[in-house]
């Protein structure tokens, strides 16, 4: 499975809320905490080789991606599968000599908008983004180009300008926030 999705700053999440309830289905309400590791490769860190361990409501899960950015838009092959134990996957992470990179608590809430999942969400000790995403099987029978636009038409459908868009990955951010 491939996701397809950027990231954009909200300035005034109480307007995205009113556009959200008139143009799109409201899914939930979601409490996300994150984990993030970074794998070593030869003694080296590899940024490509981070492990997220997410807590969700009573779901706990493990992720690592294929990231490719391309104009604002991540591309992702997405690895993920459950667990029962974050402590002890933690524990073997940190064994296999994986990095603590930072942790990332996601409060907001997820609409379906079209063909799209939408989360408005505020990321502790950074702010409000919206997050636009689909998943598809493959990309083969779309371009780049044509699922960037797609997104960005979606974003500026929500009220929401392209340079508001947010290229930079949360564990980034909030690791320059934290030194």
């Amino acid at each position: 499975m491939i996701e397809i999705e950027l990231k954009a700053w909200v300035d005034e999440p109480e307007i995205l809320v009113k556009i959200l309830c008139s143009k799109a289905k409201y899914l939930r309400d979601f409490d996300k905490k994150d984990e993030y590791f970074r794998l070593t490769i030869s003694g080296k860190a590899d940024p490509f080789q981070d492990v997220r361990i997410r807590q969700d409501d009573k779901k706990c899960l493990v992720t690592y991606k294929d990231k490719t950015m391309v104009d604002g838009v991540e591309f992702n092959r997405e690895h993920e599968f459950g667990i029962e134990s974050p402590e002890m996957m933690t524990e073997l992470l940190l064994r296999l000599g994986a990095l603590k990179l930072v942790s990332k608590r996601k409060k907001g809430s997820a609409w379906k908008f079209g063909d799209f999942l939408v989360e408005l969400s505020q990321v502790e000790n950074l702010g409000y983004f919206i997050e636009i995403e689909t998943v598809l099987a493959n990309t083969a029978s779309f371009t780049h180009a044509e699922l960037s636009t797609q997104l960005k038409d979606a974003l500026r459908e929500l009220g929401i300008t392209s340079d508001r868009i947010e290229e930079r990955s949360y564990t980034s951010m909030l690791i320059n926030t934290n030194q």
